[in-house]
């Protein structure tokens, strides 16, 4: 087994048992907590800490590995003081900026959901100034997982993925009856806190070169220093702006009736359960092969590298936008239906998963699209079609919301993602000097039919009893296995070929 696909089945594994057990938690968080005030203010206080970590954090690796790449293989001797200040960079960004938040919560609170009010409010502010401190420990510990990463090792860093859940389920199951919604924050705190002790003390000999013993002086970090900032800001502006949409998303939710935030935030946390399952363990070996790649001036390479990502994305996304659209109410009903979560708030969060569901061919040609850029070291392009982008999502949002309500955020968020793609794909074309669309169009078109084609029986097989969800998740389920069979003996797709030499080699193995 190669590289590439050993790191792509490690990360996907781990990526896989992590969002489970997430998935899992988020179960026992909807059956003890419902859909309700109280949640709202949990949703609406973790809005501002997941954006900071999300833009900061997400700059932060995107920079790190394709800098710290070109540095080892151009000027090596220069590479362990790069290491050096993106960690120095994120413990001081996560202190400036927690510390601002708590200083501001009040008013953020009231800027981030404007439809909430009274006790609500007051909750959602305590809430966001006990999850702030958490910054300075995501920041650095999204610093360390890409130093991680950047040696070709995935172990450690996906190891809380999995331990993370694990202390929610804890924290909810002991604390839960006593502080409500609070024992989720401190179990935000505390998988933080361990998760930084397991990066420190995972640093072995061959993930620490790049990361020198001795302590730098600040006079030492300097020239190290401007070359991050000056690689990292448009990334930080381009990520504001990109991840502005769940800011959006309960801005506008917090106007509507009690209920509204914490529905959508169930209907987008089981999108963001699938969406990385579908997706981190082909990105993230891919992001540091392209990486390894672009520093090399390896174009031919690259195009390779991107056109196997996409491959391989299309072949697991498109059927599972499609079958899950199908069969969203039963899915979620079996799921999410028990305690304080009543039929009515399934049926609701279950409409509204079946569009996010359907932009999983984008979101996964996005991230490859995404890094693209970034390996080739043009942070500009995604900065200036960010802005364009959410523009138009807040303007869908704002002529679709008063006639389709909540419906209009995943709608919007359907025709924003794709139509971001489209423009990204087109402009990165320009910019590598290789067509992009073709890498995946073909496969797209494929996917797509094979997973029509396997709907079709599924559906039919599901009218023999209509309105038992059981017997509609096992019709769910023959429909990947007639999907991957039918792509593989009517269309002989090279990706299942490779999964079954995978799974044989580990039965073997």
């Amino acid at each position: 087994m190669n590289s590439f696909t050993h790191s792509t089945a490690t990360i996907t594994l781990f990526t896989v048992l992590g969002l489970g057990l997430g998935f899992l938690s988020n179960l026992v968080i909807a059956a003890v907590f419902g859909v309700g005030s109280e949640m709202d203010a949990y949703v609406a206080a973790t809005t501002l800490p997941t954006l900071l970590a999300a833009v900061f954090g997400g700059a932060i690796s995107a920079a790190f590995v394709p800098l710290l790449a070109e540095y080892q293989e151009k000027n090596p001797a220069e590479a362990p003081g790069i290491a050096r200040a993106f960690l120095f960079l994120a413990l001081g960004l996560g202190f400036l900026l927690a510390g601002a938040g708590i200083l501001f919560s009040g008013v953020l609170s009231r800027w981030l959901a404007p439809g909430l009010a009274g006790a609500p409010l007051e909750l959602s502010a305590g809430l966001m100034r006990w999850l702030l401190p958490g910054l300075v420990l995501a920041l650095a510990n999204e610093a360390l997982s890409a130093l991680y990463y950047s040696g070709g090792r995935f172990f450690m860093p996906l190891l809380i993925k999995v331990i993370g859940p694990l202390i929610t389920l804890l924290f909810v199951a002991w604390l839960a009856p006593a502080l409500s919604v609070r024992s989720l924050v401190l179990a935000t705190l505390a998988t933080g806190a361990l998760q930084t002790l397991l990066l420190l003390a995972g640093l072995g000999s061959r993930a620490s070169k790049p990361l020198p013993r001795a302590r730098p002086s600040l006079s030492a970090l300097g020239p190290a220093l401007r070359t991050v900032v000056l690689r990292m800001l448009p990334l930080v502006l381009g990520f504001g702006i990109t991840r502005l949409v769940p800011v959006i998303d309960r801005w506008i939710a917090s106007g509507m009736p009690y209920g509204s935030i914490s529905t959508l935030a169930y209907a987008n946390r089981l999108f963001l359960v699938i969406s990385p399952v579908l997706t981190t363990g082909i990105s993230l070996a891919g992001f540091v092969r392209m990486s390894r790649l672009a520093a090399r001036d390896d174009s031919a390479g690259l195009r390779d590298s991107m056109e196997r990502s996409l491959r391989a994305l299309m072949f697991f996304s498109v059927p599972a936008a499609v079958l899950l659209c199908a069969f969203s109410e039963p899915l979620i009903r079996i799921l999410f239906e028990r305690g304080a979560f009543s039929r009515e708030d399934a049926a609701a969060t279950a409409g509204l998963f079946s569009l996010y569901a359907l932009s999983l061919p984008a979101t996964a040609a996005g991230t490859i699209i995404g890094q693209g850029f970034y390996v080739l070291k043009d942070t500009r392009t995604p900065l200036v079609v960010g802005i364009l982008e959410i523009t138009l999502y807040g303007f869908l949002c704002g002529v679709f919301s008063p006639f389709l309500g909540l419906t209009a955020l995943p709608l919007s968020f359907n025709l924003y993602f794709y139509a971001s793609v489209l423009a990204l794909g087109l402009l990165l074309a320009r910019r590598a000097g290789f067509a992009v669309f073709p890498l995946f169009m073909r496969p797209f078109g494929l996917a797509l039919m094979a997973a029509g084609l396997a709907l079709v029986p599924a559906l039919s097989l599901r009218l023999l009893f209509p309105d038992t969800d059981a017997w509609a998740l096992g019709c769910l389920g023959l429909a990947f296995v007639a999907y991957f069979w039918i792509q593989k003996l009517l269309f002989r797709n090279r990706e299942a070929d490779r999964i079954l030499g995978i799974l044989r080699r580990k039965i073997h193995a």
